[in-house]
């Protein structure tokens, strides 16, 4: 029978001690309550980071939890940052709501005040927030153990005094800690001696940063990522023994049975510990009221009235009425009038300041309050928009309202934030990234000494996964070769041991890309900060924050919305009333450009499984869109085909055809999604007609639904069919339909988000049919800094027939601009090295004085410090330069010598000895010589020209690699690439340049999926394991190639597979290649070819030489020279084509090896 031992934990480091703690939250509950301990203390370094998630759920499981920090004192002071003074550890615990608030308040300071590799704090502020805090002596680390270990024990004693004078004799405790280590075997009968001398407890701990023995190993992988260093490194951080972890209470028992007092004093201090992290009143700041206006409700109401009626262009109808009533009713109820006072105010200063905002987000469209005082641009009465799904009287939480804003002047909003709230109550919101599986594989592998390709390799095998994102031993589980490996190999399966314990543990902080908070007063007074680079953020994270009470705004910077303003203003160029959100949702053009799934940047429709999905749905109404965005998600995916399927048939007009329900009522809700249950407000609709239900009854039942909570869902079923009974329905079909909504409501989707986004589809969709070069521009501008995503757009713009014209230092912008004649002007910007600061100067300056005159005069006009050589380079490479008509080997050359005319120029100007003209000649010439010539050099080849353009631009703007391989192509390919796959052939060759490849393992060895870009479009080329092996070299991004293989066809499918790969640049020496020239049998200029006879003698080589002569009557003759033989290179055919003309010189496949 096993001896039952009350202990408690007060030293324990989670995973938010970020990459030094390896214990997570409801790991650490299970193991507790197996092995009988009722409460437990975190000690995180330095930080709350995991305060509310540790607290939510110890509680769970019936563990009473005690928050804490392990801090850095700092002597002599915080302020102090150098390498001079000391740093001490020491355990703070929060013994009730005031000991919390002051643990916060050590800890913002820690981060923001004091933190130097660290986040200190020092004895002075620590006895200006001691109240309520229980302090203990720490680790090896801490003071008093240092003072012992070094032989000061008068400073030891003297430090145990400060403190129990701060918190009081019994608040005080010394750490005994025996991990195994002969400092501690030193230093503990020193610490007993001096607890007994100063009358301070003992109490036994142990430095728990991981939670079993055997997760020693893992947690020493764990120190190597966060020291960059690798396993075997000897100079290494490591834990000199696999002690740290979480004892039962017998093992600590044992460790300290020569003194019992330190195991129960434990459970003592514990017991005084009472601080509960409760959610209390909701801490709203406070909303300034205009003058005159004494109160927040009057004054919402008022707004409101005003505002509806303002947005109607007409008084109010009684449902109208009646609704805004009802809300109102329930906003004051629940005391957030001030709350929606102070988002409508910030919505309204940004459409002040013209920065532009979206319709709305999320379930807040599903209130017409926030329509009436212009938090969002939906009214949610035509859509059938639920309030309760926005704000439940139910559900006392704060309400959640989203906001989208221009990506570009999110700042400026914040900015606002802080001024009408004062800067020390306004922050962002922290967020932490976690060790995912693939990069825990590659971490891991790279600590443990493999090389990065093996690290690769086994990231690779975990993509491979059918669910990639799933668990690591899940991923093993599904990938055979993954796991044979893990099965076979020592290494490997090791460093899965180690991945399997520290995958999605947190690992950096970072800043929330839309959270804002607003404080009711000081931030340091409601909740722990943080400071890192970025700025000043809380130390909890989004739902903790909003756990506790505060204020939380969404004001995310949304691309789309930025972009729909841009292609506005510049549409307005030429239609100056333009305004693309008044716009009624029924444009014919519209939807049918959404229906052909041709939505290539267009908000949320642009995915390939999307465009399929409208193409099925036959998209013909707003509705239709708004389904398609809701709908098309995991989970959800085979309601498309129904959908699509009742639509059709409700389309066709059938009189046979018809949706059946299963109860007649269902079909005022279902009807307008063809009898598909697809949005959350549907669930409720339903449970309201049916079943009785208020509506927030009804998002009661939707929020049980969804979370799949079994006793409640009990208890909904039962209510459900008790109240349609009481309605007249049969209990059966009243089980069936709870059952039916309840499959649904799984997957269901927010209705109100879903018309807010699908808003933002169709406008963007309108403007691509309207005003495409003015949309794609804007497009293009968003992705400014994404070359990859700019090629994208590029794409799309060829597809439809937008002209993209190349930079020019006197025709292009900052941004993407549209030309008078429709066509786009690219960026200078967007050019590689060139940035934002250099075109700024550049334009700001062609704007003021002219266009430049040539390169000289350019950089006479630019100050060395707005454009240096880097730019310069990338500028001429880019061809933004090709406007001097000089080509571009010349002007790179002559790079050193503008640049140092240019330096000249602008010192005898500042000397006054000389004024520049617009042309960029000099007034005074004896003051300074002419301008100098540009190197006269041939222009580079095509094929380095490409290259710049493709290195710079991301595509090839005045020509293609593949252009120099035309003739080998035509020739040589019996298919382009991007129809291979569709050839009624069986033996395909085709061409092109590849552009991506990506490898996936199987049982059979790795496939390749190769994307192949030709002179027409893009295709791709499946590579088997042989052939991989064989021609993978040749198969990387960038390389040209000639491919043959086979088309193989299953189940309506088709694919090409390349058998055999040839590098594109020696094909015609590899087949022999030779010339065939077609000769008019009726009309042959003999001169030509006697004089076509001695070229190809001038250019000798051992490809052969086939006449073609046809008649018009269809007579053809062909035959072999017997005396000519020839090297068919560019030249030579250049030569005989301008001869015979472009038609009569074809280049043919010779005697070399047959593909």
């Amino acid at each position: 029978m096993n001896q039952r031992v009350d202990f408690v934990h007060l030293h324990l480091h989670s995973e938010y001690s970020l990459l030094d703690g390896a214990i997570r939250f409801d790991r650490l509950a299970s193991y507790l309550k197996e092995n009988g301990m009722g409460a437990v203390a975190v000690t995180d370094h330095g930080s709350l980071f995991g305060a509310v998630q540790f607290f939510e759920k110890m509680e769970e499981n019936g563990i009473r939890p005690i928050l804490g920090m392990e801090a850095y004192i700092a002597f002599p002071s915080m302020s102090e940052r150098t390498s001079s003074g000391s740093r001490y550890h020491l355990t703070l615990l929060a013994m009730n709501e005031t000991g919390y608030r002051n643990l916060s308040r050590l800890s913002s300071a820690g981060y923001i005040d004091g933190f130097y590799y660290k986040p200190r704090i020092d004895r002075e502020i620590l006895a200006r927030y001691s109240e309520g805090l229980m302090i203990g002596s720490a680790c090896l680390q801490g003071e008093v153990a240092q003072h012992l270990l070094s032989g000061r024990k008068r400073k030891a004693v003297e430090a145990v005094r400060f403190y129990q004078d701060l918190v009081g004799r019994d608040n005080f405790f010394i750490e005994l800690m025996d991990h195994g280590l002969n400092d501690e075997r030193t230093l503990l009968p020193r610490l007993a001696e001096l607890a007994a001398e100063t009358g301070a407890p003992v109490a036994a701990t142990n430095d728990a940063h991981y939670l079993l023995r055997e997760d020693h190993e893992a947690h020493e992988a764990l120190l190597c990522l966060q020291t960059g260093r690798t396993l075997d490194d000897p100079g290494r951080m490591r834990f000199e023994t696999p002690e740290f972890y979480v004892k039962t209470p017998l093992e600590m028992e044992r460790l300290f049975s020569w003194i019992p007092e330190a195991i129960t004093n434990t459970v003592r201090l514990a017991e005084k510990c009472e601080f509960e992290l409760t959610q209390g009143s909701f801490l709203l700041p406070e909303f300034p009221l205009p003058e005159g206006e004494g109160d927040m409700q009057r004054y919402l109401t008022k707004l409101t009235r005003e505002g509806l009626k303002r947005r109607l262009g007409r008084e109010p109808d009684a449902s109208e009425s009646a609704r805004i009533d009802h809300e109102l009713r329930i906003i004051d109820d629940m005391g957030f009038p001030g709350y929606f006072l102070i988002v409508s105010e910030i919505m309204r200063w940004a459409r002040s300041r013209n920065i532009p905002v979206g319709p709305g987000r999320g379930s807040a469209a599903g209130s017409l309050v926030s329509y009436a005082v212009d938090i969002t641009d939906i009214n949610p009465l035509q859509y059938d928009l639920s309030f309760e799904r926005f704000l439940n009287p139910a559900r006392k939480e704060m309400p959640d309202i989203d906001l989208d804003v221009c990506c570009e002047r999110r700042g400026e909003i914040i900015e606002h934030i802080i001024e009408m709230y004062g800067r020390e109550n306004v922050c962002q919101l922290i967020t932490f990234s976690r060790i995912k599986n693939r990069s825990v594989v590659r971490d891991v592998a790279r600590v443990m000494g493999l090389s990065v390709a093996e690290g690769d390799e086994l990231a690779r095998l975990v993509a491979s996964a059918p669910d990639p994102d799933a668990p690591l031993p899940e991923v093993v589980r599904s990938v055979p070769e993954l796991s044979r490996r893990v099965r076979e190999e020592e290494s490997i399966a090791r460093l899965f041991d180690y991945g399997y314990t520290l995958e999605n543990l947190a690992r950096h902080s970072g800043v929330h890309a839309a959270g804002v908070i607003i404080a009711p007063g000081n931030l340091r007074d409601y909740v722990p900060l943080y400071s890192s680079r970025e700025g000043i953020t809380t130390q909890y994270e989004k739902k903790s924050a909003e756990k506790i009470g505060l204020l939380k705004l969404d004001l995310l910077g949304l691309r789309n919305v930025t972009i729909i303003h841009r292609a506005q203003e510049l549409a307005r160029r030429k239609y100056p009333d333009l305004e693309v959100t008044k716009l009624p949702f029924d444009d014919r053009e519209t939807l049918e450009l959404v229906g052909r799934g041709e939505t290539a940047g267009v908000f949320q429709l642009e995915s390939s499984g999307m465009r399929d999905a409208l193409r099925k749905i036959d998209v013909s109404s707003f509705d239709d869109i708004i389904a398609a965005v809701a709908i098309f998600r995991p989970g959800s995916m085979d309601m498309i085909d129904l959908y699509a399927q009742n639509k059709q048939g409700v389309m066709s007009g059938d009189p046979d055809f018809r949706i059946s329900y299963i109860h007649p009522d269902l079909e005022e809700v279902l009807s307008p999604t063809y009898g598909v249950i697809i949005y959350q407000e549907q669930v409720m609709r339903i449970a309201n007609l049916l079943a009785g239900m208020s509506m927030a009854e009804a998002d009661t039942l939707r929020r049980a639904m969804s979370r799949k909570n079994p006793e409640t869902m009990a208890q909904m079923r039962d209510k459900f069919i008790s109240g349609a009974v009481d309605r007249g329905v049969d209990r059966r079909t009243a089980a069936g339909v709870f059952d039916l909504i309840e499959k649904f409501a799984g997957y269901g989707f927010n209705k109100s988000h879903a018309v807010c986004y699908a808003a933002l589809a169709y406008w963007t969709a309108w403007l691509k049919v309207h005003y495409p070069a003015e949309f794609l521009a804007a497009c293009l501008t968003s992705e400014i800094g994404r070359i990859d995503r700019i090629t994208r757009v590029i794409d799309e713009c060829n597809r439809i027939g937008v002209t993209v014209n190349r930079p020019s230092v006197n025709r292009s912008g900052v941004s993407f601009e549209v030309d008078d004649d429709g066509s786009i002007v690219y960026a200078l910007s967007a050019i590689k090295n060139v940035g934002e600061g250099p075109s700024v100067s550049i334009v700001e300056e062609r704007l003021g004085k002219g266009e430049y005159a040539n390169m000289f005069d350019f950089c006479t006009r630019l100050e060395s410090g707005a454009v240096n050589r880097k730019t310069l380079e990338s500028l001429i490479g880019a061809g933004a330069m090709d406007c001097f008509g000089v080509n571009r080997s010349s002007l790179l050359a002559s790079i050193d010598q503008a640049m140092s005319y240019g330096t000249a120029a602008r010192r005898h100007l500042e000397a006054g000895q000389m004024s520049l003209f617009g042309a960029g000649g000099v007034e005074d010439e004896g003051s300074l010589e002419t301008e100098p010539d540009v190197d006269d050099l041939e222009e580079m080849p095509m094929a380095e020209r490409c290259a710049l353009e493709k290195s710079l631009l991301g595509f090839y703007m005045t020509g293609h690699p593949l252009e120099l391989y035309a003739d080998e192509m035509e020739s040589f390919s019996t298919d382009p690439v991007e129809t291979a796959h569709l050839s009624a052939k069986t033996v395909v060759t085709t061409a092109g340049m590849v552009m991506e490849k990506k490898v996936v393992p199987t049982r059979r060895g790795n496939i390749a999926f190769v994307t192949v870009e030709g002179r027409t479009g893009n295709g791709e080329v499946v590579v088997f394991n042989d052939a991989l092996e064989k021609y993978g070299d040749l198969l990387e991004p960038g390389k040209l190639v000639l491919m043959d293989g086979e088309v193989s066809r299953r189940k309506g499918d088709s694919r090409f597979s390349a058998r055999r790969v040839y590098p594109l640049e020696d094909i015609r020496s590899r087949l022999q290649a030779g010339i065939t020239i077609r000769i008019d049998g009726g009309r042959p200029d003999m001169g030509s070819l006697q004089k076509a006879v001695e070229f190809m003698r001038e250019s000798a080589g051992s490809g052969e030489v086939c006449v073609d002569i046809r008649h018009r009557s269809g007579w053809r003759v062909r035959g072999l020279s017997r005396s000519l033989k020839v090297n068919p290179d560019r030249t030579l055919l250049e030569k005989l084509r301008k001869l015979l003309g472009r038609d009569s010189v074809v280049l043919s496949r010779g005697r070399g090896p047959r593909l």
